[in-house]
């Protein structure tokens, strides 16, 4: 029988290939990891290059650098100088957000901000949306960095929900 005809249970590679690749797997990181390197030439005056050395080449074998290129002193000077600007900079930027945190804060539990009405008149649906964008700019002092917004909010501003499914999309956004 051809093998293309066969159960692929019965077929030898095709029982035991994933297994063994799997276990191959396993294993390739333990492969990866970097060992000493040597370079030697042989009585043939070939340049073998392994990571064992045979006993006889032992003594003309030398190892290769496997750390690959190191930064030079001025370079890793002139990158220590980097990071310590911008861990000055980092730091100047977060005293300025602490600074303006607080303010921004006070000035929305003060007096939530009002949006311009539209006073042209209009339908029930320009009604309901302009309610909308009012609750969103209403809303939007008090929202948290992870979506979230802080529960005081809820006390002083009206949740209107969105009026697409009701009135199809706004006509107009306000700016």
């Amino acid at each position: 029988m051809p093998t293309s005809q066969r159960d692929p249970r019965t077929i030898p590679h095709m029982r035991y290939g994933p297994p063994l690749l799997a276990v191959g797997l396993l294993f390739t990181p333990v492969l990866g990891q970097s060992a000493d390197v040597y370079r030697w030439v042989d009585d043939q005056g070939r340049t073998h290059v392994a990571d064992t050395v045979p006993e006889r080449y032992r003594g003309v074998a030398t190892r290769l650098d496997s750390q690959g290129p190191q930064p030079s002193a001025q370079q890793r000077s002139e990158a220590i100088e980097r990071a310590a600007k911008d861990r000055a900079r980092l730091a100047e930027l977060d005293a300025a957000r602490q600074a303006q945190a607080p303010a921004s804060s006070a000035s929305a539990a003060t007096s939530p901000p009002v949006a311009r009405r539209n006073s042209s008149g209009g339908s029930e649906c320009d009604r309901m949306w302009q309610e909308y964008f009012d609750s969103q700019v209403c809303f939007g002092p008090y929202h948290l960095g992870q979506g979230g917004v802080r529960a005081e909010a809820h006390g002083k501003c009206k949740e209107v929900l969105n009026p697409s499914q009701q009135c199809g999309p706004a006509k107009y956004v306000p700016q």
